[in-house]
């Protein structure tokens, strides 16, 4: 009996996924790709803050207004090819349209003038705005963890959990059946 518990406790432990750290190569991506050539374009230091609400960044915390727009155009933790596609999409705008903190200049502009406290500032008022995005809502929650967002169609927990947990209530269903007998 001690053995399936210490089974069920190591099988658990194993599966079930830890917390990811943000993407921290986003920022610098965003200098190297833009060729952002001033002195300090990372103001804070890790320049997490432009789409996350601090530095640790997880699940939930990408509610600053340019964040909240790039994960509604796809990107996702780790996709540093789908943020260089952003980049260029907000770059070649014509003229560069998307303001998703509404102040009135354009984030590419925002971006590549180490502007980016201004950018990580939400001027679109109480209802958060659409962010001159050209009308999506600004809804999406979604941080730099490789969790998925609640109310993003995904499951809230992440499927190592998902399996941990159905491993454990089998464990637990054989325990009981044995016991019966």
């Amino acid at each position: 009996m001690r053995r399936l518990f210490a089974f069920a406790f190591a099988s658990v432990s194993l599966l079930v996924t830890s917390r990811a750290r943000a993407t921290a190569e986003f920022p610098g991506q965003i200098v190297t790709d833009q060729k952002i050539t001033c002195t300090n374009p990372i103001w804070d230091g890790n320049g997490c803050t432009i789409c996350h609400t601090d530095d640790n960044g997880g699940l939930g915390t990408a509610t600053k207004p340019f964040g909240r727009y790039m994960k509604s155009q796809g990107l996702t933790p780790f996709n540093d090819q789908k943020l260089a596609a952003l980049l260029t999409a907000l770059q070649n705008e014509s003229p560069h349209a998307t303001d998703t903190n509404c102040d009135g200049t354009p984030d590419i502009d925002e971006l590549t003038s180490c502007q980016w406290p201004q950018l990580a500032v939400d001027q679109c008022g109480a209802d958060g705005g659409t962010g001159g995005d050209g009308g999506v809502p600004l809804t999406v929650f979604y941080g730099c963890s490789t969790s998925p967002a609640v109310g993003d169609g995904e499951p809230i927990l992440p499927g190592g959990a998902a399996i941990a947990i159905a491993g454990l209530l089998a464990a637990v269903t054989i325990r009981a059946k044995r016991r019966k007998r």
